[in-house]
């Protein structure tokens, strides 16, 4: 397959639309048809509308102080005072307009993490290689109902595809702190995004795809003799200060709620639903599900990184230490924490299910050990073909997302998934590839969109 011809600007801004347009219609589709009720529409009718209600119901002066969702109340903000706008009232709110509003984010995602694909490949194979954010079950789901998630992720793709550029001026630099602080009013733990906007910073400007000369560690750890730490500086200063809005926004919640959370889902809460579910506390086992799921998908993106990735494997380049290092770090979160399924730290889920189909040690289930380490390994892997600005931009996404969810006591699959997604898809966009990828290659992305299709159907018709 020759690589595709350079997209113009506008054709590639029409193409994300359409697929986001289309993505649209297809959430507008399922809201029309699926009643908001039962188990998948849980999480919206106890939490997030009732949230909205509230703050309607307190307007203009909502009270953050408490309510019944455990991350920043931006989007329920929005949502209220969109509301408000058209005359409705806390007891009249329907859901279904709110709805409406909300999977605008998820169409949004997936234009841009299309248009990004579309840039690289072309529109037929970056239509291919965007499918399986398209048709995941915890992408649609928080499209059709009332979720964070949706505007939380769009958030976090426009981070990424800002940061991946590969002249961190300061407009961007500006453009990537305030997709921070956005994604923070409506998900704290969406903090981590400010390691993305310094390590950008850091890493500084380049073009080249080709693999850095002086190693994989490179530009990363420079060698002595380029250690620009001048230049370095007056980069990355402006990226703090970018990111100093997002960091005081967090504090100001953080101290409103007297913890990470809302009072209602803190460790020892009195007087609260019963329905709700703490969140504070740490989640160890949460990176042995992030590898896991890159074990599980990562191989739909493999033919997209050839011939690079063999030759790393065979030593003909630079890299194979970071598979070895990748393997190395998913055994052990595979065994830092336990990795039974139980609804303890939300491991009663989707691919938690895994631990019941092998023998366990010490609450360690042995099969994810293994299916942690291989992911990593391929996360290595992936890493390795990329050349280094981007390897080390989305490594260091990795790191810090795996931290920041770590802190969470829920290792829920759905707060998981769409990020390995992500991550894949635009490291693939990232990878050489001088001759394009190979038609065989997309059919590795068609087949996961379309299993995951037949999930999320299932999912959706229960």
């Amino acid at each position: 397959m020759a690589r595709p011809s350079p997209i113009t600007t506008g054709r590639l801004v029409m193409f994300g639309l359409g697929l986001g347009g289309l993505t649209y219609l297809l959430l507008a589709a399922a809201i029309a048809l699926i009643p908001d009720a039962g188990s998948k529409a849980f999480d919206s009718v106890a939490f997030h509308v009732p949230a909205i209600r509230q703050f309607l119901g307190q307007w203009p002066a909502p009270d953050l102080s408490d309510y019944p969702v455990a991350s920043a109340p931006g989007l329920h903000l929005a949502l209220a005072g969109l509301a408000r706008a058209l005359g409705y009232t806390a007891a009249d709110l329907p859901t279904a307009p709110l709805q409406l509003v909300n999977a605008l984010f998820v169409a949004a995602l997936i234009g841009v993490v299309g248009a990004r694909a579309a840039r690289r490949f072309g529109t037929g194979a970056g239509a291919a290689l965007v499918l399986p954010l398209l048709t995941s079950w915890y992408v649609v789901k928080s499209g059709v109902w009332v979720t964070s998630e949706g505007a939380a992720w769009l958030l976090v793709a426009l981070t990424l595809v800002l940061a991946l550029r590969g002249r961190p001026r300061r407009s961007t630099l500006a453009a990537m702190g305030l997709a921070v602080l956005a994604a923070v009013a409506v998900r704290h733990v969406t903090l981590w995004l400010a390691a993305v906007v310094w390590l950008a910073a850091w890493l500084g400007t380049t073009t080249d795809r080709t693999p850095d000369a002086d190693g994989p560690w490179s530009p990363l750890v420079p060698p002595p003799a380029r250690w620009d730490l001048a230049a370095r500086a007056r980069r990355v200063l402006p990226s703090f200060a970018v990111t100093v809005p997002a960091f005081a926004l967090a504090a100001w919640l953080v101290v409103l709620w007297g913890g990470l959370t809302p009072p209602m889902f803190q460790a020892g809460a009195e007087g609260v639903p019963a329905n709700t579910i703490e969140h504070t506390g740490g989640s160890p086992w949460t990176g042995a599900m992030v590898f896991t799921i890159f074990c599980l998908y990562g191989w739909a993106f493999v033919g997209f990184w050839l011939p690079d990735a063999g030759a790393v494997l065979r030593g003909r380049r630079p890299g194979r230490a970071l598979v070895v290092l990748g393997v190395a770090v998913g055994l052990a979160f595979g065994v830092l924490g336990e990795t039974t399924f139980g609804k303890a730290g939300g491991r009663d889920n989707a691919y938690w299910s895994l631990a019941r189909l092998g023998p366990v040690v010490a609450d360690r289930s042995v099969l994810l050990a293994a299916t942690s380490a291989l992911g990593a390994g391929l996360v290595g892997l992936g890493a390795a073909v990329l050349p280094a600005r981007p390897r080390w931009i989305l490594l260091g996404a990795l790191a810090a997302f795996v931290a920041a969810n770590s802190a969470n006591a829920m290792a829920y699959v759905r707060y998981l998934e769409p990020f390995v997604l992500l991550w894949l898809i635009l490291a693939t966009c990232e990878a050489p590839g001088s001759a394009g990828p190979r038609r065989v290659a997309l059919l590795g992305p068609l087949a996961l969109g379309t299993a995951l299709a037949g999930l999320t159907l299932s999912m959706l018709t229960r």
